[in-house]
């Protein structure tokens, strides 16, 4: 038996329910096999996982859609067989219930413990049986063959955050927290995608309805145009810039729309917002409007996060080698006395305005003459540290540089 291995394949969360229901249905054309039993489905609420669902299984009855809350939950009657013939205690066959079950795990919670959804879970897998679970990182540790104390993997697993990740688990992995850890980090840049987007599309249609389609890109978001607009990219970015300035609430209004602020505006992805504009990191419209010869199509291009994005790596692998915790802040702030390692990272900043703690370190990376001038004259306590000299005395001692 030949046996393919499949890592990963990655898309870009699409926006809107439409579009995210097609995505669910090329991945079940693609990746999904006529004796797959058991998927798993990993993201946050409001991800879009449900109508991901729905796009790979039609006809498929969600046990959490809305309006809807089907008790007793269908796949319970896998564990009323008491001869263990698949008759139920009412006589029914188990073996003629649905071919494809659903659930969702963080709902069902508040309603039956893990292991008894677990134990549903493999008796409906024992049975011949489809279970699509939402939330899979929550039930499986709790999945467990009799007689063996090892977890039993989804057959095919996706995530739902920024992006859209399929994978085909085998005994190496990759386990549920694996692609939880990805995409429960990156949906906060699709939040802010999708709220600088409407913000964004409100400036440029002055309120009337879209004349451009969606389309997406890492960290931003893409807008098509058959013609040409006419419009002055460095107006619309200030004037999104000062919504975000203004910390402006973004909620849902209904299943068509959202509130920002007072206006109320179209959205096809009303429940995947930041709850304010203020949340919005990093924005900025690309200065430039390029014809995507493919689409065939003008583009204007929005991205979020972009300085905030570099800096979370840099953070990320400063506490790895040294065990520092970094914190990220507009100015320093008070730590009760301890000695601080401050990065500095604003050019024009006057740091003995802020007060930092004696005997701190000072790593300058904008290398201002001034800044320096100023610290060694009335702060002798700060051991100050130039990246720019840093750098020069290395090259000049014949250090390789990169």
């Amino acid at each position: 038996m030949s046996y393919i291995s499949h890592l990963y394949s990655i898309y870009f969360a699409p926006r809107g329910n439409e579009r995210m229901a097609e995505l669910g249905m090329q991945i079940a054309q693609q990746y999904l096999r006529p004796m797959d039993k058991l998927i798993g489905i990993i993201g946050d609420a409001g991800s879009g996982k449900s109508m991901l669902v729905k796009g790979m299984f039609p006809g498929l009855e969600l046990t959490n859609d809305e309006g809807v809350n089907v008790r007793p939950l269908p796949i319970l009657e896998m564990l009323d067989d008491p001869l263990g013939m698949g008759i139920s205690k009412r006589g029914f066959s188990l073996f003629a219930t649905p071919h494809t079950y659903h659930l969702d795990i963080r709902f069902e919670q508040g309603f039956t413990q893990c292991p008894e959804l677990a134990r549903a879970i493999m008796a409906a897998i024992e049975k011949g049986k489809r279970v699509v679970v939402e939330h899979f990182d929550l039930i499986y540790p709790f999945l467990k063959r009799e007689g063996s104390d090892l977890p039993v993997n989804a057959d095919v697993m996706i995530g739902v955050g920024e992006e859209v990740i399929v994978t085909r688990p085998d005994l190496f992995g990759p386990i549920p927290q694996d692609i939880a850890n990805i995409v429960f980090k990156s949906i906060r840049y699709r939040k802010m995608i999708h709220s600088a987007e409407d913000i964004t599309g409100y400036f440029l249609s002055h309120g009337h309805p879209e004349d451009y389609e969606h389309a997406e890109v890492k960290h931003g978001f893409v807008l098509c145009f058959k013609d040409k607009p006419i419009v002055s990219l460095d107006t619309i970015e200030k004037k999104v810039r000062a919504v975000i300035e203004q910390d402006v609430p973004i909620s849902f209004h209904d299943e068509e729309h959202i509130s920002i602020g007072d206006v109320i505006y179209r959205c096809t992805a009303p429940r995947n917002h930041v709850r304010s504009a203020g949340e919005i990191e990093g924005f900025t419209l690309i200065k430039d409007i390029p014809y995507d010869p493919v689409r065939k199509c003008y583009l204007i291009v929005g991205l979020v996060g972009q300085k905030e994005a570099a800096w979370e790596h840099f953070s990320d692998w400063l506490y790895e080698e040294s065990g520092l915790p970094v914190c990220f802040v507009n100015r320093i702030p008070e730590t009760d006395g301890r000695k601080t390692v401050l990065v500095e990272l604003r050019a024009n900043a006057r740091i003995l305005k802020e007060h930092p703690e004696f005997g701190s370190l000072y790593v300058d990376l904008t290398s201002d003459v001034e800044k320096r001038r100023q610290i060694r004259e009335k702060r002798a306590d700060i051991s100050y540290i130039s990246a720019r000299n840093y750098l020069d005395t290395a090259l000049k001692a014949r250090y390789n540089a990169i």
